[in-house]
């Protein structure tokens, strides 16, 4: 059950950024590094809010949702009341920042960024009942509402393209219809596979969500700052061309993300329904035992491919992202491995310790990009990216050594032969 559902969810994520990623070719030979640049500029400070907001508390509706004593009713009506209270601040703080953070660009640029501001309120009324269903192990429902979006959008950015009609504008409103649909079939599979009762005495369910999610919201909220602040600092201080060629750089890097976010997601779960912590300590080394060998010959593959996939898919005009892509790709490795470990941290019942890493983490990107202000260009950001993402690595090793977990033992004590076996039975099952 657990390989299989780790499988099944490494298949969906690989799906879904094989469509991803068809959409992000379609748009970048379309659009070109100016327009892509923008596209993403557009998209970046409401994602961030949808991020920011979410007070940590996905992963403590899947952590509460896993215990067999939950209401899942009482549950359900304490998020739609969060959910109320973020999307005041959403659109009463959001708006005002946008129209701040891009004073710089055009009027038209500044109200389709805010007309996206709409997507925060349903992106997180989808990811709550996501984030139940998960906790209850209904994986491969899961996985099918995550396909919507991408499928949806890989479709509408074809018909564009085909049509010679593709711009920023359709682009941002084919994501709020998408989201829209998104957010509605998750809540209909909710109410199809859990029976909800809805509350109004619902305090106690809401202080429980805070008191486990604020534990890790630190921890989130740095970690989504921290990866957005690249794209800031070039939107703000640079220019969209740069910005679009990072952003394929990006994009080619976030490949690697596919096998750490479906450890991750079934990672959590696992680890928390287990009682014991000799027992939780088992899961993890199953997990990561896996994970940690695979990630390192997926980081060969990626750095031979990008000089050949980069052109190859996006177009000449971004050939210049080439060593960008195969140096993020390396930084990359220690930021997948750190939030696989963290993952093991929150089902170990430590959130607040992934957030002293992620603070750290902010802190140094900070303090280095104060330091390097004067000389930012696109390489001294993947510079900081590296430094920081290896010291993050080094610190959530730290925390997982003194909760009991040999770091010997997760990352060196593999034999070959049984690598192999395993993972390949690990696949199989699929």
């Amino acid at each position: 059950m657990r390989a299989a559902s780790t499988v099944n969810n490494i298949s969906v994520q690989v799906l879904a950024t094989g469509l991803g990623l068809t959409g992000s070719v379609l748009q970048a030979r379309w659009l070109g590094p100016d327009n892509r640049g923008l596209l993403a500029l557009v998209m970046l400070y409401p994602s961030l809010a949808y991020l920011v907001l979410n007070f940590g508390i996905f992963a403590s509706t899947t952590y509460l949702s896993s215990k067999e004593d939950t209401n899942i009713g009482k549950l359900w009506s304490a998020l739609l009341v969060l959910c109320g209270i973020q999307t005041i601040i959403a659109f009463s703080i959001g708006r005002l920042l946008i129209a701040w953070l891009l004073n710089r660009y055009e009027t038209d640029t500044i109200l389709l960024s805010q007309h996206f501001l709409i997507t925060v309120p349903l992106a997180l009324l989808a990811a709550y009942a996501q984030s139940i269903l998960r906790g209850r192990k209904h994986f491969a429902i899961n996985n099918a509402l995550k396909l919507i979006i991408p499928i949806g959008y890989c479709l509408i950015t074809s018909v564009l393209y085909i049509n010679n009609t593709m711009s920023v504008k359709l682009l941002v409103y084919s994501q709020i219809v998408l989201q829209f649909c998104t957010c509605v079939a998750s809540m209909v599979v909710l109410l199809r596979y859990e029976v909800i009762q809805l509350s109004g005495r619902v305090f106690i369910e809401i202080k429980e969500l805070l008191s486990y999610g604020a534990r890790l919201w630190l921890s989130e909220m740095t970690e989504v700052v921290n990866g957005r602040l690249d794209q800031i600092m070039i939107g703000s201080y640079l220019n969209t061309a740069t910005l679009g060629i990072y952003n394929i750089a990006v994009s080619y890097a976030n490949l690697s993300t596919i096998l750490a976010n479906g450890v991750r997601q079934i990672m959590l779960p696992y680890v928390s329904a287990t009682q014991e912590q000799t027992d939780k300590h088992t899961e993890v080394y199953l997990f990561f035992n896996r994970f940690w060998p695979l990630s390192l010959l997926q980081l060969v593959c990626m750095l031979v491919g990008a000089a050949y996939l980069v052109p190859v898919l996006f177009g000449e005009a971004y050939r210049e992202a080439i060593l960008p892509a195969q140096m993020l790709s390396i930084v990359f490795l220690f930021l997948n491995a750190k939030n696989v470990l963290s993952t093991a941290l929150q089902g170990l019942g430590k959130p607040g310790e992934t957030a002293t890493v992620d603070t750290v983490g902010l802190g140094l990107t900070l303090l280095l990009m104060t330091y390097l202000n004067s000389a930012l260009t696109l390489w001294t950001i993947v510079l900081i990216l590296g430094v920081v993402y290896l010291v993050q690595f080094i610190v959530t090793l730290y925390y997982i050594s003194i909760n009991g977990l040999i770091t010997r033992r997760l990352l060196f004590q593999f034999k070959l032969s049984l690598f192999i076996h395993a993972n390949f039975k690990w696949l199989r099952q699929s």
